[in-house]
């Protein structure tokens, strides 16, 4: 008022404005701590990359690709978390990056070689069919009796076929050349790969070197 008087009101009349602007207040507050934590967390993370040039190569190879191994992905949230990874981790990324890479290309040449397979009409056949092949690999898988060993054989056409090993090869090794003969049935998703059941007359042609292998003497297992 010009003539300096004060004015004097009370809480109703006020509606409660004070503490409304005391809450917001709170809220401004907040929000101003928060923008300088994310300012000082920015800083540490700028710095931090600056000192380690390999996180740069992490952040730039994730931009890169499609997708990027799980735990790179958790590096790569840690350091936007944390702003900064472990010595370790920093040792770590340009091998993780290199492997990665090789298995890409590896990748893409498996396609290649899947794609010239089908174009040259290669395609897994169905039914009772005589298979001679090279084993992939072979899990044990559980089920209701117990379990069973799978194999997976690459069939010398170039379809793969997923088979419980017949307990006449029991000592098959990874890269043997097999012949058995089992009921296929096509995969649904790719031409290129069958499920087998029923294997039967099955032999191993040749053995890869394999050290410790098991041999049967006399009906016994040894190495």
């Amino acid at each position: 008022f010009p003539s300096h008087d004060m004015n004097y009101a009370g809480e109703t009349c006020l509606d409660n404005r004070f503490s409304l602007t005391a809450e917001l207040f709170q809220k401004l507050r907040t929000q101003a701590k928060l923008n300088k934590d994310r300012e000082v967390k920015r800083v540490k993370k700028a710095q931090f990359i600056a000192d380690n040039v390999e996180v740069q190569e992490l952040l730039d190879y994730e931009k890169s690709v499609d997708e990027i191994p799980q735990f790179l992905f958790s590096w790569v949230m840690q350091l936007e978390q944390y702003g900064e990874l472990s010595e370790k981790q920093v040792a770590a990324i340009r091998p993780a990056i290199q492997r990665d890479r090789e298995q890409i290309e590896q990748a893409k040449i498996r396609e290649a070689e899947r794609q010239a397979l089908i174009a040259k009409g290669v395609s897994a056949p169905e039914g009772k069919v005589t298979v001679v092949g090279e084993v992939l690999s072979q899990k044990w898988q559980e089920n209701d009796f117990g379990g069973v060993m799978k194999m997976l054989v690459q069939a010398e056409e170039g379809y793969k076929v997923w088979v419980t090993r017949p307990t006449s090869i029991f000592n098959t090794e990874v890269g043997d050349k097999i012949q058995f003969t089992a009921t296929l049935t096509q995969s649904r998703e790719d031409v290129l790969f069958a499920y087998g059941k029923s294997p039967s007359k099955a032999v191993i042609l040749v053995e890869a070197p394999v050290e410790g292998r098991a041999i049967l003497i006399r009906g016994e297992a040894r190495l």
